[in-house]
Parts: structure tokens; sequence; C-alpha cells
């Protein structure tokens, strides 16, 4: 960016241009005045470092210079592809944005207390992984010999990917703590959107928040809110369909969250007036899913599964709702229980071992899951200024469990554990960009390995069964996708 001085763009120069310009401006002077020296010559200073005026031109170009670079970078304050990293931040208020302040992992983390006694974990103890902790956030009470799941959160913002089994202790030693671990892999959370992120927000130009990009916008910028989605029935009279089958009705708006946030009934009412709605069949409390277990007794003698075993599948946890007895030798079966509401797909033969050490079971199989309903409607009431209070309505997105398989080129200790681990720690951070309702392709589960530098990936597949393979997904417009280990498949050509 620049401008025009009698004709002439205006450029920042050099030190050496400057000088250049100066010792020939006053050798021009010194001839057109015709002043010569004791010889009769026109004098014509040099341009050494022995002329002590060329020092002094060169000290005084020294300084336009930098004053060349103030100006071009006041200049360039008007420019937002240009501008430096402060100005972006100067320009946040005017253009009515704000920094989203990203989110962090989550992790749950199964504990069992020792049979002699009861087990206290207070709030704040930390789980170490590497460089950052996973941090408990409510006071938990096991009563002993008792299994229980406490929910931890990174204290660090952003994407970290931790796989199954790879935390097994807190940073302090807690009375009566038998085990503690991870049974499935950690949900990566968001960086905070970076300057260049927002340098090119503003380019974009979304930055008007009186439209339906804008209050999504708006919603992600909450703190607790990791993505949102924004739908509305610019029809007047008749229905329109979402994918997935969400009907929205006539000049209506469907709100969609990963996240929650106290602020959002005022930061929606402060952008649009549109009535709200949830999703048709949305469930303000949920339903469990359930799972049939296949136990086969060894020939050693009878198996007995008591109430309440245990077996944990992408994060969450099944317990056994009644004691079964297996002969020996048989195999029989018991129904398990989600410990929370929402829809979970297990497929068929992925369930192979309980939590405990159980005698006598020689294998572990079950059929596939008959999914729940997740509690996804919610409702918050915003007051206006003249104390009327308008409800509004919004559905927290439910979750997707997606299937990869990672085929390898085949080579010499191209499929160690390591590598397997890897890949899987790469796919699962960069799954943390998965946005509400967004269509998984094998492009997408591709591009962490694009530049691959420890082994060959020759292509990934996905599915929603870990069965039937293909390369799109379909995604409800209501539902965030995401893999985590134990979805996730690796093998060779």
């Amino acid at each position: 960016m620049s401008f025009e001085i009698d004709g002439e763009t205006w450029v920042p120069e050099t030190t050496a241009e400057h000088s250049e310009k100066w010792m020939n401006s006053i050798n021009s002077i010194l001839e057109e005045n015709d002043v010569r020296d004791a010889n009769g010559n026109i004098i014509k200073l040099s341009m050494n470092f022995a002329n002590a005026l060329y020092l002094f031109v060169l000290s005084g170009a020294n300084r336009l210079s930098d004053n060349d670079k103030k100006l071009q970078q006041a200049i360039n304050s008007f420019n937002v592809e240009l501008c430096d990293d402060q100005q972006i931040e100067n320009l946040l208020p005017i253009a009515a944005i704000s920094r989203n302040p990203g989110s962090y992992s989550t992790l749950n983390l199964t504990c069992t207390a020792e049979s002699t006694g009861s087990c206290y974990i207070p709030r704040g103890t930390k789980a170490p992984f590497g460089s950052v902790n996973f941090v408990v956030q409510n006071d938990t009470l096991i009563s002993a010999g008792e299994t229980q799941t406490v929910p931890t959160v990174c204290d660090t913002i952003g994407a970290v990917a931790v796989l199954q089994g790879e935390i097994t202790a807190f940073d302090v030693q807690i009375p009566n703590l038998q085990s503690v671990t991870n049974y499935a892999s950690s949900i990566p959370g968001n960086a905070a959107e970076t300057t260049d992120s927002l340098r090119r927000r503003i380019i974009r130009g979304e930055t008007v928040p009186y439209s339906l990009d804008g209050v999504k916008l708006a919603l992600e910028e909450l703190q607790g809110i990791n993505h949102a989605r924004v739908y509305f029935n610019f029809n007047v009279s008749t229905i329109y369909t979402l994918p997935g089958g969400i009907v929205l009705q006539p000049r209506t708006a469907y709100i969609v969250v990963n996240g929650d946030s106290e602020k959002l009934a005022e930061t929606y009412a402060r952008y649009m007036s549109a009535p709200t709605q949830n999703a048709p069949g949305a469930s303000p409390t949920g339903t469990y899913t359930t799972v049939e277990v296949f136990v086969t007794a060894s020939g050693a003698g009878a198996a007995v599964i008591p109430a309440g075993t245990t077996f944990h599948f992408d994060n969450k946890m099944f317990a056994s709702d009644a004691e079964l007895t297996v002969p020996a030798g048989e195999t029989d079966s018991v129904q398990f229980t989600a410990a929370e509401v929402g829809a979970i797909t297990i497929p068929s033969g992925y369930v192979t071992h309980f939590d405990q050490q159980i005698d006598n079971v020689a294998s572990v199989s079950n059929a596939a899951s008959v999914p729940g309903i997740p509690k996804t409607a919610y409702e918050q009431d915003y007051t206006t200024g003249s104390g009327q209070t308008i409800p509004i309505r919004y559905d927290k997105a439910g979750e997707l469990a997606v299937f990869v398989r990672i085929v390898l080129e085949p080579g010499d200790n191209n499929d160690t554990d390591e590598i397997r681990n890897q890949l899987k720690r790469d796919l699962i951070e960069s799954s943390a960009s998965w946005v509400i309702g967004e269509n998984i392709t094998s492009l997408k589960t591709s591009a962490p390995f694009e530049n691959c530098l420890y082994t060959d990936v020759s292509y990934t597949q996905v599915s929603l069964d870990g069965e039937t393979w293909g390369n799109r997904i379909e995604i409800p417009a209501n539902v965030v996708p995401h893999v985590s280990d134990s979805s996730i498949i690796i093998g060779g050509l």
C-alpha cells in the first residue's frame, strides 16, 4: 500500500538509496554554481568512508530510511493484509468480532477403590501426560471395591491425543485407590484462534454479526462452545428438512452447539429475533444404550459374572444389569447398559474383555448395540430490556462414532506398535477440526498423513459400522463425527 506525490508513487528507500541521492544532489549544486578546487577543477564529492562529508550524509540517510520504515508501517496499518499483528488486535472491536479462545481436551478416567476402604479423589487432582495434566473436575467418592468413571479436563488449550491405557496414575498418592486408567482415547479440544486466522476473517468480510453466519461465529466465540450451527427456514408456510431428517418449521431457527455456555440465549437474541425450536424427537432426558454380551465359560468350571461388571467402549462405560452364571463349557448372555444416556454404536464382536478379571471366562463377545437417545433438547430464557422473557431453544450436538481404516504400504518395520499409536494420535488430533454436520470422506481422514515421514500410508476408508467401508459418510445436521483409538483399524495391503 502506498500513495502518490506529484504523480509519482512513493516507496520507502534504503540508506544506500537516500545517501546516493543526497550526494548526487550536492554534486549537482556544486556543478551548477561552478565551485572549483585550487586546481581549477569542478569539485565532485566521492562516496567513500575517507570523505567526512559522506559519513555525515550516510548518517542522515540512515535516519531518513528509518523514518520511511515507520511511515510505511503507518500506511500499512490501514491495510488488513499488510498491517502488523497488534493492529489486527486493535481492529477487533471495530470489526465487532473477538478471538475464539479455543477449548480443552477431555478424558474419562476409570478409577477403582480398594476392597478394604472407600477412596476419595479431590477436585483438582492431576493426572500427568507428557507436559500437560488432566485435572479432575469434581470431588469424587468411590465406595470400597467399586469402580467409577472420573471426568477430567486438560489444563492446556488445544488438541491433546491420549490413547487407551496411557494414563495409569495421578500425580499424588490417593489412599485406597487400587487402579486408574483410561479405557478410551481423549476427546481433543481446539487451539485458540491465531492472529492470521483473525486477519483472514476480516479480509473475507466475516464481521457483520446480524446474519446466520454472524450469530454462528458469535456463539463459537463463547467460552465453552467448540462449534455451532444455526439453520433457518426462510419459507413462510412450508417446512424444510435438514440432513438427517430434521424438520424445520417455517420462519424458525434451529441452533446446534458442541459444548455449552450460560450466555447462549443472550448471544443469539443480540443478533437474531426469529423463534427457535428443538429437533423433532429431541429428548430432554435421553435413554440408555444397551448391548447383549455373550460369555463363554472354560471347561475348568462355571464363570460367574457379577451384577455391575463393566467394560468400556469409546470413552463410555457399560455395566451388567444382573448376575450371570455360565456353566463350564457353555455360552450365555447378559445385557449391559451404558452409564450415561445417549446413542452409542458398538458393532458386533467389538467387546472382547471386561474391566475386571473373572475366573473361568474363556471368551467374551457381543451383539450390535441398541443405541439410546441422547439428551439433546435444551432451553435458556432471554429477558429483554422491557422485562419480557423469551425462551431460546437449542440442541446439543450428538456424537457419531466414525470408523476409519488406515491401509499401509507393505514394507519392513512399517507396522509396529509405535507406528500404530502415532497414526492413531495424528488422526485423533486432526479430528478436533471436524464440525457439526460435516460429511466425512477418505480425503479428510487421509489428510494428516499426506506428508507422513515415519510410515507409508496407502489410503484410508470410512465406515459407520466397522464392517461396510467406503469413501464418504453422510452426517446428520445435528451430530458431530469423531474417532477414537477403538474405532481406528490399521492394516497393510
